[in-house]
């Protein structure tokens, strides 16, 4: 038992061992992160699978096909988009329009022509930040995510904070920073670096801007009030935006970043949202109801007007669709949050989880280490889903799932290698007592089974012996009684076998068995008479058969008796057995050597025929033990035919209104049909009953008697 209790500890530090590195790994601390790798692979999964639907908060008017107009007379580009923005607001009347086209919406800096649309309370072009919001923001410890000045920015507008935002190792962009610091140098613009192109500006007093996309949506809910929930936290759940047209909460990512809501490839043909090129715009070529109270995007999805990012469901997604799919996520709320310590709380799980199945698994078989595995990744991925559907949380997956597949792996392995070793050691150690199918179910769990040290319990022990060996030993040649004696044990030893019992010894022409050890057996009883009806049954065919053959008939002689005895390995220092001792065993061999005085094929016990359900008795009555002080009862249990005859003839006393009339000469009928060689004998009286009551309650519980004295008692 210690060698099996000190492997299984023994892969229970292997498991913690496991557990631990999957969790330092997963930290950072040790060596890289693959699980990491896979969650980002996973989410990307998620998104490419989602299903693309039409958005109807945002339109988009796109400059596509003037990247070469752009590039040849840049004032004609701005003079379209100054029509394009007047038709809207005189026709199309939308709640907010987004200026998307680098460069063109910053007006001074890049022609000294005034800003384009600023004179408009709709656009969102140099949109101030409030005063005290951006100071919180400042104040923030883990804010802004961006450190460093951002190009382009002037003290008050929206940042274009994209090109901050592919900070994921595989460079793909999932998260979009909401906030960051402008910086105190000089930062190039467009013109490659001498701060004298356009988009270049100097001198700027450090401040925080905003996002684009949240510019637009505190405009359109009409110069919203924005604030953190939690409040006072180092990294608050949400930024809550509310104005007039209501309230919108954006979960808040790490590092004050919101996931983007992307589905399918970016551009006109993806379906996400209402495209509208410029040119039909300007001709009139549309339904100007399309923008009515909606938010226009004015952007390009052209080169050279355009940027474009590599993210999880196109290599290649327009920037203006991209703030698109962040401010139709927030009006549907439907962005995912990835909280600020979600590789700390993955970390936790995967310990907790990690150490449970580390320190269970062991004790389990193969197949019960496996199942409790694929319950135990189901559970997990079917949480995960639930948390990704109805909270909008994303977690690290990979961690966990894969410290509950290596456990599972490794313990389901190791568990059939043990499960092995014991099956041949329980062979070793009881397969000369027990059948193999008893083997098998000991070798499942042989931390049960593995202990043989003796201990106290009640058992049905039976013996058998060979009628008249000495005179049949006698009378036929050495190798024909071995094939003799050979052919009646390994008959009766299947048959025990079969009934769940287990051989004890073989002693010459005896053999010595019990129920109820090593495996347990709460219908030892029923099973030891039931084996003894059987092994009688099979006399009968052996005796046929050694008569066929010119060789003397067989008797064979069996009793048994139930109650506690001492059973384990017992014997001497230099070679011990399994077996058991005590009065009841005593008693048992008693049992048998009365068979011979009154001349039936099987004697058991009183608590035997107490014990059984399933058997009927009949009372043989008192006789006396050697060595006893007390008379013991004696009964003979009843094969299928003599129980059909005793039941008719109680049925016949029944109706006859005198239960004792004619009984006197009646006769004892044999055990089993097959009992050569042995006559039955009279019985003077039999009477129907049970064993102390004659209750209906008893009688399903207790296997029935007949009462009687038999002779010679």
């Amino acid at each position: 038992m210690m060698s099996v209790l000190r492997a299984r500890w023994l892969r229970r530090l292997i498991g913690v061992l496991l557990t631990g590195g999957i969790v330092l790994s997963g930290l950072g601390i040790v060596g890289p992160d693959p699980a990491g790798t896979v969650d980002r692979l996973l989410y990307d999964a998620r998104l490419r699978h989602r299903t693309v639907t039409l958005d109807d908060h945002v339109v988009i008017i796109d400059f596509a096909g003037s990247s070469a107009l752009a590039a040849v007379d840049r004032r004609r580009l701005q003079a379209d988009l100054a029509r394009v923005l007047e038709r809207l607001f005189a026709q199309g009347r939308p709640a907010v329009v987004g200026l998307a086209l680098p460069g063109l919406e910053i007006g001074p800096a890049v022609t000294g022509d005034p800003p384009i649309g600023t004179d408009h309370p709709s656009a969102v072009t140099g949109y101030p930040l409030d005063t005290r919001f951006a100071a919180r923001i400042a104040q923030a410890p883990d804010a802004p995510v961006t450190t460093t000045a951002v190009a382009g920015v002037p003290t008050s507008g929206f940042l274009n904070l994209l090109s901050a935002a592919t900070r994921e190792p595989d460079g793909i962009l999932r998260a979009m920073p909401l906030f960051a610091r402008a910086g105190a140098a000089a930062v190039s613009g467009a013109d490659g670096g001498d701060g004298s192109g356009p988009g270049s500006f100097d001198g700027v007093d450090e401040t925080v801007g905003e996002a684009f996309a949240l510019a637009v949506l505190r405009r359109y809910l009409g110069n919203g009030l924005a604030r953190f929930e939690p409040p006072a936290t180092a990294q608050p759940a949400a930024l809550v935006l509310s104005g007039e047209r209501g309230r919108i909460d954006i979960p808040l990512s790490r590092s004050y970043t919101a996931l983007v809501p992307l589905a399918g490839a970016g551009g006109p043909a993806s379906g996400r949202f209402q495209y509208l090129r410029a040119a039909d715009v300007l001709a009139g070529d549309v339904d100007w109801n399309l923008f009515r109270d909606r938010i226009v995007l004015i952007g390009s999805t052209a080169p050279g007007l355009a940027a474009f990012r590599a993210t999880a469901t196109d290599p290649a997604f327009p920037d203006i669709e991209i703030h698109a799919a962040l401010i139709a996520g927030a009006l549907d709320g439907h962005l995912q949050r990835r909280p600020a310590g979600a590789a700390a709380i993955g970390s936790v799980v995967t310990a907790g989880i990690g150490l449970a199945l580390a320190l269970a698994l062991p004790a389990m078989g193969t197949w019960g280490a496996l199942g409790a595995t694929l319950v135990a990744a189901l559970v997990w991925l079917g949480s995960q889903a639930l948390l990704w559907s109805n909270h909008g949380l994303v977690l690290p997956v990979t961690a966990t799932l894969a410290a509950i597949l290596l456990l599972g792996l490794f313990n389901a392995v190791a568990g059939w290698f043990a499960e092995e070793r014991a099956r041949r050691t329980m062979l070793a150690r009881f397969g000369d007592y027990v059948s193999p199918h008893l083997v098998e179910r000991m070798a499942r769990d042989p931390l049960q089974w593995n202990s043989v040290e003796s201990s106290h319990r009640e058992l049905s022990i039976l013996f058998a012996d060979v009628r008249g060996f000495t005179r049949i030993a006698e009378t036929v040649q050495p190798e024909i009684l071995r094939d003799y004696l050979t052919s009646f044990l390994t008959a009766m030893t299947e048959v025990i076998h079969s009934h769940h019992g287990t051989v004890d010894k073989y002693m010459g022409d005896a053999i010595m068995a019990f129920w109820g050890a090593p495996v347990d057996d709460p219908a030892h009883a029923d099973h030891a008479v039931a084996a003894a009806l059987a092994m009688q049954r099979e006399v009968a065919r052996l005796s046929a058969s050694f008569t066929a053959r010119g060789l003397p008939p067989l008797a064979v002689g069996i009793g048994i008796n139930t109650g506690i005895v001492r059973v384990g390995n017992m014997g001497s220092l230099l070679r011990r057995t399994y077996t058991v001792i005590g009065d009841a065993v005593n008693l048992a061999s008693r049992m048998e050597s009365l068979t011979r005085r009154h001349e039936v094929p099987i004697i058991v016990g009183e608590a035997t025929a107490r014990q059984c359900r399933l058997q009927h008795f009949r009372e043989l009555g008192r006789t006396e033990i050697a060595g006893r002080s007390e008379t013991v009862r004696i009964f003979m249990p009843l094969a299928e035919g003599d129980r059909r005859d005793s039941d008719r003839q109680d049925e016949s006393r029944q109706g006859s209104g005198n239960p004792t009339d004619g009984h006197a000469g009646r006769q004892v009928p044999s055990a089993a049909s097959g009992m050569t060689g042995t006559a039955a004998t009279s019985a003077p009286s039999a009477m129907s009953g049970y064993v102390t009551d004659q209750s209906p309650a008893r009688r399903q519980r207790t296997g029935r008697l007949h009462e009687g004295t038999g002779s010679g008692l």
